[in-house]
């Protein structure tokens, strides 16, 4: 079922602060994430887009299934200790991965985040199995309120700008970033509802696109958020969707879609529908019959994320390694098609 009623995008009641992140405290940032070889995941999205549940699900399957195949444990604070607040963002990234993704997994949507600015969730990831030994890669999940990616209401008229967090990592890191963007297929309020989201979502990529320093080595994700409410579990829409399917979608999408489409000189751009499970109000119901396919929606993603971190340095594409999960990599295309030219469908095989 979707997750209209989903609250983890919700902002509660905040304390102001004074801090100031400013250009010492990026330099700082900036330069610990690549002496430490973190690749930074940079994800979207306004308030019940389902920014945050992705995360929910995504880290939940990566830490609560066998099937998984990885082991995941909180990383070093990407902030170094001469960042101020340092200390509260760690926590929250901590309280996200040992209290809320424990607490999604059973069942429990957890309260919205509130802390009053951006963090990062830095993961260590190990990958085992047969020729996956001492194969590591460290990530760092942007996290924070939606309503940081929307309009200022203090104005009515312009999008707010991006946090200094952010721009430091878009202006300043110097290797490649992965960049998802959540693009709900419903919204609670209805189409108006939908399209404030998508052109809040617009506003991001021009924001990207203006900020971001080195983009050809970048990997670029529109994700199809609540994939289910268009597509119920248990029809072909969701069990098995074509690229065709995809794409009628998105065409009837205003302002994002033609962001995203028009964005020239990045290393990669995909699109993936995505379900992050039964939601229903604050509980996440049992899938049942349909837990192999929620559970492929975050092999498909986590397909793509480590795909990136661990891409050699080269950028490109044969020189990845293989896919994490076979049986959700994107099959083998032959002579491109005019859409292939700009876009990728992160489909998986049957």
């Amino acid at each position: 079922m979707p997750d209209f009623d989903d609250t983890s995008d919700r902002p509660l009641v905040r304390k102001k602060s004074n801090f100031n992140f400013d250009d010492k405290a990026g330099g700082d940032f900036i330069r610990f994430m690549d002496e430490n070889h973190v690749h930074p995941v940079l994800v979207f999205g306004t308030r019940l887009s389902g920014k945050s549940t992705m995360l929910l699900s995504a880290l939940g399957y990566a830490m609560g299934s066998a099937d998984a195949g990885i082991n995941v444990r909180i990383g070093e604070d990407p902030f170094p200790a001469t960042v101020e607040d340092a200390q509260s963002r760690y926590l929250a990234a901590k309280e996200f991965l040992n209290v809320k993704v424990p607490a999604f997994n059973h069942g429990d949507m957890p309260p919205a985040t509130s802390i009053e600015h951006p963090f990062f969730i830095p993961l260590d990831i190990e990958i085992r199995g047969p020729g996956n030994t001492g194969r590591t890669c460290k990530l760092a999940f942007l996290e924070g309120q939606g309503e940081w990616f929307e309009m200022d209401t203090s104005t009515g008229v312009d999008f707010r700008e991006m946090k200094p967090e952010v721009t430091a990592i878009l202006k300043r890191f110097p290797n490649p970033i992965s960049v998802i963007f959540v693009s709900p297929c419903r919204s609670p309020d209805g189409r108006v509802g939908l399209e404030y989201s998508h052109r809040c979502l617009a506003n991001c990529v021009d924001q990207y696109r203006r900020h971001r320093n080195d983009p050809a080595r970048d990997h670029l994700l529109l994700m199809m958020s609540k994939w289910d409410a268009r597509h119920p579990p248990g029809t072909d829409g969701f069990n098995d969707p074509a690229a065709d399917l995809l794409l009628k979608e998105v065409q009837d999408w205003r302002f994002i879609w033609n962001a995203f489409s028009t964005l020239n000189g990045i290393g990669s751009k995909s699109l993936l529908p995505y379900s992050a499970g039964m939601i229903s109000g604050n509980f996440v119901n049992p899938p049942g019959v349909h837990k192999r396919v929620f559970d492929r929606y975050n092999r498909l993603l986590l397909n793509w994320i480590i795909g990136n971190a661990t891409q050699p340095a080269t950028g490109n594409a044969a020189d990845r390694p293989s896919p994490l999960y076979p049986d959700a990599a994107p099959p083998t295309k032959g002579k491109p098609s005019a859409l292939d030219r700009f876009i990728d469908f992160i489909l998986g095989t049957k």
